[in-house]
């Protein structure tokens, strides 16, 4: 007696299989990044000045610069990376202590001048 109305069911797209590796992973791949970046920006600052023999008059003023780096790297990380708090945590851990081990360089190389 009524009409049947049939709709079509949805095309699923097919994923590549590295499109499906990526995307089980991304998180891990976001940590990565935000350390390796921050490690960059570290470490190449600790590199031109040992390069160039260059090191300030004041090493608080350098730590201060680099914990200003720190703060900007680990706000950016948990604010924009939609991380779990866990990985959250995990990569503030990271970034600090790769700020500390920056900081004992800087300080060895200070006292050794």
């Amino acid at each position: 007696p009524g009409t049947t109305v049939s709709v079509p069911a949805p095309v699923v797209a097919q994923q590549s299989p590295r499109a499906a590796f990526l995307r089980s992973y991304w998180r891990l791949i976001v940590l990565a990044c935000a350390v390796l970046s921050y490690n960059l920006i570290l470490w190449s600052d600790w590199a031109q000045k040992y390069r160039s023999g260059v090191y300030a008059s004041n090493p608080s003023l350098e730590i201060a610069w680099q914990l200003v780096w720190l703060l900007l790297a680990v706000a950016a990380t948990v604010l924009n990376a939609a991380l779990d708090f866990v990985l959250c945590g995990l990569v503030s851990s990271v970034l600090y202590l790769c700020f500390v081990a920056a900081c004992m360089v800087e300080l060895a190389e200070l006292t050794r001048l």
